[in-house]
């Protein structure tokens, strides 16, 4: 006499569940080097407005000079009021980096500083890195170095050692160049980094 088996046994189960949990592992996977790409590039756009603008708006700045020692100036404020970065960079209203940073697509703080004596000026935009990921710096770094003819420095501070990368107008024989710097030297100033400053439109009054 035959008898209809129903159902599957243990074995085929466990097989189906084991094939699914690979299948999920590969998809999870996937999805978050995804969305690690899209972030970067998020990154790199939202970079790239804030330092053409910077760059742009340098020139128009018109600030009081101090007849002797410096006087510092926080441009966030002003770039909001001028639309200089999109939405998605502003920080809460409640948050107290309102007035004084943006952030980028990973949460990394920056803020945009004027810096004058009654000699000089500097205008800087300073990022700080909230976690030692070093594709992201990397990723700044890339970006930075298209930057080369109009920077004056960019520098690199990971608390024990500091580097300091000059512009075209400014590096020589002996300072390091920005537009000379590698891959491989961008990764060793990216370890453990927590600040990366970005200097430009230096010049005397």
């Amino acid at each position: 006499m035959k008898f209809n088996e129903l159902g599957r046994s243990m074995v085929e189960m466990l097989g189906v569940l084991t094939i699914i949990g690979v299948l999920s592992v590969g998809a999870i996977s996937g999805y978050s080097t995804a969305m690690t790409k899209y972030k970067l590039n998020k990154q790199t756009e939202q970079l790239t407005e804030l330092l053409n603008n910077s760059l742009i708006q340098s020139t128009n700045f018109q600030f009081a000079k101090p007849q002797s020692g410096s006087t510092s100036y926080n441009l966030i404020s002003y770039f909001r009021q001028m639309h200089l970065f999109s939405e998605d960079m502003m920080f809460p209203t409640n948050s107290p980096y309102y007035n004084t940073h943006v952030q980028d697509v990973f949460g990394n703080r920056i803020a945009v500083s004027a810096v004058l004596t009654n000699v000089w000026s500097q205008y800087t935009l300073s990022i700080a890195l909230n976690n030692n990921l070093l594709d992201v710096c990397m990723n700044m770094a890339n970006l930075i170095k298209e930057y080369h003819a109009y920077v004056y420095a960019v520098t690199f501070y990971n608390g024990s050692t500091n580097t300091v990368l000059y512009g075209d107008m400014y590096c020589n024989n002996i300072a390091l160049c920005l537009k000379n710097t590698d891959l491989v030297k961008f990764q060793q100033y990216c370890q453990q980094c927590v600040n990366i400053n970005i200097d430009y439109n230096f010049k005397s009054n």
